[in-house]
């Protein structure tokens, strides 16, 4: 009966230590994805902004781009620097937007509203964020 005990125990010890996987911190994926939905709200409700753009710059944050302005079609502008978007999409009808990044590094992801003209919103994400899934609401 001992011996039973003892082989029940060596089995679920094996079965545990064989389960385990190391997920050490710092380690940067190699593939790196984003999912972006963007709506807009009105009085109404909240609806999807189909035709919104978004814009994706590597090795940016936000608050690299704070003094900038919106140009137009993802073009950042500051004095004399422009900063073009790296990757660019928009929603063509669709709920959201997915897509593989070419990038691991700290990145800005900037959304246009086509149903709000002239409103963007941006926010960041850290190279250990992955996925990313962010939804942006745009206001009146």
């Amino acid at each position: 009966m001992k011996a039973n005990k003892y082989s029940i125990i060596a089995l679920l010890l094996i079965s545990l230590l064989c389960s385990c996987h190391n997920n050490e911190e710092g380690i940067i994926p190699t593939e790196r994805t984003l999912n972006v939905v963007i709506k807009y709200e009105t009085k109404d409700g909240t609806y999807i902004d189909t035709n919104a753009h978004v814009y994706v710059y590597y090795d940016i944050y936000t608050t690299d781009i704070a003094p900038f302005q919106y140009k137009a079609n993802g073009v950042l502008i500051h004095n004399e620097q422009e900063i073009s978007p790296n990757q660019e999409m928009f929603l063509n009808g669709q709920e959201d937007v997915t897509t593989v990044l070419d990038s691991t590094k700290k990145i800005t992801i900037l959304v246009e509203s086509s149903h709000f003209p002239n409103k963007v919103s941006a926010d960041s994400f850290s190279p250990g964020n992955t996925p990313i899934q962010v939804t942006f609401i745009f206001k009146n």
